[in-house]
């Protein structure tokens, strides 16, 4: 059961009593500070003092002097300054008071502006949520129009719209949640994003536990976990979304916790979109270069792993060549490569000028291409079916994937020669050849 540490006596202006509070901030210290919303007033309660909290801010009646507020919904404590900052929406501003004793009036920080709610990232930047805009911005002290972080869009369900956002909370990335009334969802902003990630809600206006009703506060904390007051059901949900918070057989009466499968779906976990995919693939990547450092890794690989794995890249063994055995040949390709050498420096200038096609813009960033690059040129897969078979042979139920590219293909066997020249002076003839 939860313990009363503020108000709880009833609607009205009492030390003792709130009347329709609205957002609240703790402390370090445990003293709470609440925007007590129809008592246009901020009331402070401290730590173990559950009987009469303290007027710090407002508390003379509706009004729009510097010594009164009109319907504040948010309030935080500013530590540096050790001062209040509040959303004083019905005067459409934001104001600051000093916590000092005596203090009677505070100072406009930003003014016409239909505020809701406020967070502070930990470089003292203030992130405010207009619910007539339908936009988040950021503000810098002492500024009044602030950056874009959120919405802007006008009204809507878009993933770059908003629809009346409420309260706010900034991560240590500096990444903006922020829920929202009318779209019934809970959304998170990177910084710089042009449009929002949904975290929960969006899927209607009823009671299910994937769906929200108007919600309101919301809390992160350090695994990932959303906290979101879901106003209109009446409850406290909690958000996991892969964070370890809790193990599985957690045991909580007045908490009720849902675990989703991975790849649920992409609203409710959006975290699980590519990245067990992208991890394999940079595993295998980095495995392989791996090899090619290690010596007795590369023993252990057999002749027929290696011609299956570059007959699964498009690589087919050169045939003789104008009636010239096999010997004569590879004594020939050395001869080649060894005069191409004096050219390598031209080889790479024209790789670093390959355009490529058909690679998916938000494919991981471990490629190593040249920043001119904007696309990459990918060889064709070609399957050959000649009746090798051995224990490497390539699995027909194991899931294919894209070929590598023509400047992958030809770095790694420029690799392969220059290992083997140095390390495995018997596998060099065999590179060749291939």
């Amino acid at each position: 059961n939860g313990v009363t540490i503020a108000g709880g006596n009833g609607s009205g202006n009492a030390t003792n009593q709130l009347y329709h509070p609205h957002g609240l901030f703790v402390d370090e210290d445990q003293t709470v500070v609440v925007a007590d919303y129809l008592n246009h007033r901020i009331i402070q309660w401290k730590n173990g003092d559950t009987t009469n909290g303290q007027v710090v801010a407002g508390g003379k009646g509706q009004g729009n002097g510097l010594h009164s507020l009109f319907r504040p919904t948010d309030v935080l404590i500013d530590k540096e300054t050790d001062s209040l900052i509040i959303c004083d929406d019905g005067n459409r501003r934001v104001v600051r008071w000093s916590r000092r004793s005596g203090t009677a009036q505070g100072e406009i920080l930003i003014d016409n502006i239909y505020c809701n709610g406020l967070a502070m990232d930990e470089q003292r930047y203030l992130y405010v949520s207009d619910w007539i805009k339908h936009e988040v911005r950021r503000y810098q002290l002492g500024e009044n129009i602030g950056t874009l972080v959120a919405g802007g869009k006008e009204q809507g369900a878009g993933l770059n719209q908003l629809n009346w956002p409420t309260y706010l909370f900034v991560g240590r990335d500096h990444s903006a949640y922020v829920s929202y009334k009318d779209n019934h969802r809970v959304m998170k902003w990177k910084k710089g994003a042009k449009e929002g990630i949904v975290l929960a809600g969006g899927q209607g206006r009823e009671s299910a536990l994937t769906q929200l009703n108007s919600p309101l506060g919301l809390f992160v904390d350090t695994l990932g976990a959303v906290y979101v007051a879901d106003y209109g059901n009446h409850r406290i949900l909690l958000f996991l979304d892969n964070a370890p918070v809790h193990p599985p057989d957690v045991q909580l009466e007045n908490i009720k916790l849902k675990f989703f499968p991975p790849n649920t779906t992409a609203k409710i976990q959006p975290m699980d979109q590519g990245i067990i995919r992208a991890f394999k693939v940079y595993y295998r990547r980095h495995l392989v270069k791996f090899c090619l450092l290690d010596q007795g890794v590369c023993e252990a690989v057999s002749e027929t792993t290696i011609r299956n794995t570059f007959k699964s890249a498009g690589f087919e063994k050169l045939s003789a060549i104008d009636g010239i055995d096999a010997v004569q040949q590879i004594s020939i390709t050395n001869e080649i490569i060894s005069a191409e050498d004096k050219s390598i420096e031209e080889l790479d200038r024209v790789l670093r000028h390959l355009t490529i096609e058909s690679i998916d813009d938000n494919a991981p960033s471990f490629n190593e291409w040249n920043d001119s690059n904007d696309k990459l040129l990918v060889i064709n897969r070609i399957i050959n079916d000649d009746g090798d078979s051995n224990e490497d042979q390539l699995n027909d139920d194991v899931p294919s994937e894209d070929p590598p590219s023509l400047s992958e293909c030809l770095d790694l066997v420029r690799r392969l020669c220059f290992f083997s020249t140095m390390q495995q002076p018997e596998l060099h003839s065999f590179i060749i050849e291939l």
